[in-house]
């Protein structure tokens, strides 16, 4: 059967007066049918779970802090689970269970990033910029029985972004970015 489902959504946004900086917060629920998992017995295959429904909360902040410099904020809190099934699978003890309940391999219930990106002045470099952030995944569960956790981990990230048409005006649109992870 075709994946379907419905949606909800309620957020608030605010911006700071006399300030370029503004506030998001958003409260989501979500039911998705016919999801399509990993069949533990035929890795090349797929079982549809039944219904999957995804409860959660995003809050950012995006300020702009001087010239030039602009931080970016965002946490997500997601409840995920298996709410209507009536697959089982085997945990790590070879016992059956239901996987009713049980929380989607691979779906943290908790991230949080905060990226800072600054921009220099055209008179000292113009086009070039930087950036700099740090994420965060909670752990996510390791199978879909739910008896072994992938731990949580941090990832820095760092960036040179350089406008070439900023400085050669026919070369606008081209542009060179280094990324690391």
């Amino acid at each position: 059967d075709p994946l379907n489902g419905g949606q909800w959504e309620v957020g608030l946004k605010y911006q700071i007066p006399y300030l370029q900086s503004f506030f998001t917060a958003a409260y989501y629920d979500v039911k998705e049918n016919n999801v399509l998992i990993n069949d533990p017995e035929f890795p090349d295959y797929n079982l549809e779970i039944g219904q999957q429904r995804v409860r959660g909360v995003e809050l950012s902040g995006h300020a702009n802090l001087a010239q030039g410099l602009n931080l970016i904020a965002n946490y997500t809190y997601s409840h995920d689970i298996n709410s209507k099934t009536n697959l089982t699978s085997t945990d790590i003890n070879n016992q059956t269970v239901s996987l009713q309940g049980k929380m989607p391999t691979g779906m943290p219930t908790q991230t949080m990033s905060i990226i800072t990106d600054y921009h220099f002045p055209d008179r000292l470099a113009p086009g070039l910029s930087i950036n700099f952030g740090i994420r965060y995944q909670n752990h996510t569960w390791g199978d879909q029985a739910n008896s072994f956790r992938v731990p949580a981990y941090v990832l820095f990230d760092a960036g040179l972004n350089y406008n070439v048409g900023k400085t050669f005006k026919p070369l606008k649109g081209l542009t060179f970015r280094l990324s690391m992870t």
